[in-house]
């Protein structure tokens, strides 16, 4: 009975990401910010992606912190937060491949970056000495995308965490889209 009803939720957010329609942005030296909704991602990057719930279209599922999930006049959904380490989600990767990890952001009341963190841990839940720390200042006041950054991850990890953060500490970002994806091999 259980995996009957795993394999019905797990359909339905399939379903769910599938249905959801993208378009791509229009010119950014229009006069209104684009919301992430309105992103170039693909149906297929939403699928492929291993963040659950990447689009905080599903409210709060996947991630830690169901109070930070905000909605924009357009519908679209998104998570902020500040300095703090409440928004995370754990991940299963695989030990020494190489993943690209991709996200929207807008600056909210920060002054400094917004911080996407990747940490390893063991077996034991011990924190291991490698991880990513990926800073990015808007340069607008608008939704921008974080350019495309890869990690490989070390050896003797069990599990991933991905936090979002400010490292501001009087201020707060916004944050959509977070995709994590295999990284396409290097030509040879």
């Amino acid at each position: 009975m259980v995996n009957v009803v795993f394999g019905i939720a797990i359909l339905f957010l399939l379903y769910a990401n599938f249905s959801i329609k993208q378009q791509s942005p229009s010119n950014a030296s229009t006069a209104a910010p684009q919301s992430p909704a309105n992103d170039s991602s693909t149906s297929d990057d939403l699928l492929t992606s291993l963040i659950v719930n990447g689009n905080f279209e599903q409210g709060a599922l996947g991630w830690s912190n169901p109070k930070a999930i905000q909605k924009e006049a357009n519908g679209n959904h998104y998570i902020i937060n500040n300095y703090n380490w409440l928004i995370k989600q754990d991940l299963n990767l695989l030990v020494n491949k190489t993943y690209e990890i991709s996200a929207s952001i807008k600056r909210g009341t920060a002054t400094g970056p917004a911080r996407i963190v990747i940490t390893f841990l063991d077996v034991n839940g011990k924190r291991l000495n490698k991880y990513y720390d990926i800073n990015y200042t808007n340069q607008g006041a608008g939704w921008e995308e974080i350019p495309n950054q890869l990690i490989t991850v070390p050896e003797n990890t069990s599990k991933a965490r991905i936090y979002l953060l400010c490292k501001d500490k009087k201020g707060y970002y916004c944050f959509d889209n977070i995709r994590l994806a295999g990284a396409a091999a290097p030509a040879n």
